[in-house]
C-alpha cells in the first residue's frame, strides 16, 4: 500500500515546476484533490512564481554601464535586490487577493490529477460508454458531450462526493481536455466566460442549475475557445449534434497550433 508523501514546500515547489516523476505528481494531485486549503496554497505558489519571474526579467539591465567600484556595486546590488523583494511582496499581496473562487478549486484539482496520469495509461484505458453513463448518472448527469468529431474521446472519468463529475478527453496526438459538471458557486457565470485558475485556462457557464467548466493546459487559445463555445452549445441543446456543431467540432483540431502539454 502506498502512503501519501508529506506535503512540504520543497515537494510543492517541485510539483509546480514540473520536476516530479509521474508517480510523485499523481500523489501530490491526489492530495490536492482531497484538501482545498492545499490546493489554494499550490495556486498561490504557481502565481507567485509567475509574478516574481516577470519581475526579475524586467529588472535585468538593458544598458552597458561603466564598471562601478566594488563598494558602489555592492550598494547598487543591495538596492536592486530590495526593489525586487518589495515588488515580490506587492505581487504576493495582489495574488492573495485574486485567488480563484473556492468552487473552482475542485476543478483545478481534478484536472491536475488527470494530467498526472501517464498518457500511455490514458490511451490504453478508454472509458466505455456504459461506465461513463453509470458514473454520470451516479451524480445526476444525464448526458456527457460526445466530442468524437473533434478527435477527442473520454479516457478518464471520476465522480465526486459533492455530486460533481469530471471527464478527461484525450486527442489523437495527446491533447488533453477536461470537462467538469457540478453545482455552481455564487460567482459562477451564467453565460460562457473565461474564469481564473492557476496554470490552467478555463471557461465556465451554467445550464439548468448546473455549472460546466472546460479546462486545459498547453492547448492553443483559439482551439480551446472554439471547443468551449461548441460544448456550451451542445449542453444547451441537449447534446444534440446538428450540422453546425459537427462542423465546429471538426474544425477544432485544425485550429491554432499543436498542444504543448
Amino acid at each position: 500500500m502506498r502512503h501519501e508523501p508529506h506535503m512540504d514546500w520543497t515537494l510543492l515547489n517541485a510539483y509546480v515546476d514540473g520536476e516530479l516523476d509521474a508517480a510523485a505528481a499523481a500523489d501530490v494531485a491526489t492530495a490536492i484533490a482531497r484538501d482545498p486549503e492545499l490546493a489554494a496554497h499550490v495556486a498561490t505558489l504557481a502565481r507567485l512564481k509567475a509574478a516574481t519571474g516577470a519581475i526579475c526579467e524586467a529588472a535585468a539591465p538593458s544598458l552597458d554601464l561603466p564598471k562601478p567600484r566594488r563598494a558602489a556595486y555592492t550598494g547598487a546590488l543591495a538596492a536592486g535586490l530590495a526593489a525586487v523583494l518589495i515588488a515580490a511582496g506587492v505581487a504576493w499581496s495582489i495574488l492573495g487577493r485574486t485567488e480563484e473562487p473556492a468552487w473552482l478549486r475542485p476543478v483545478a484539482a481534478a484536472h491536475e490529477q488527470w494530467l498526472a496520469a501517464p498518457a500511455s495509461l490514458a490511451r490504453a484505458g478508454d472509458v466505455s460508454d456504459r461506465n461513463l453513463l453509470l458514473e454520470a448518472k451516479a451524480v445526476g448527469v444525464e448526458r456527457v458531450p460526445d466530442l468524437a468529431e473533434a478527435g477527442l474521446r473520454p479516457a478518464w472519468v471520476s465522480s465526486m462526493d459533492d455530486a460533481a463529475l469530471f471527464v478527461g478527453y484525450i486527442g489523437v496526438h495527446g491533447c488533453r481536455l477536461g470537462l467538469w459538471v457540478g453545482h455552481p458557486g455564487k460567482d459562477a457565470p451564467s453565460d460562457l466566460a473565461s474564469v481564473t485558475l492557476p496554470t490552467l485556462t478555463a471557461y465556465a457557464w451554467q445550464v439548468n442549475g448546473r455549472a460546466y467548466v472546460v479546462v486545459a493546459r498547453g492547448m492553443d487559445g483559439d482551439r480551446l475557445s472554439l471547443l468551449a463555445r461548441t460544448i456550451e452549445r451542445l449542453t444547451r441543446q441537449g447534446d444534440r449534434l446538428d450540422d453546425e456543431t459537427r462542423t465546429a467540432l471538426r474544425a477544432a483540431p485544425l485550429t491554432g497550433s499543436a498542444c504543448a502539454a
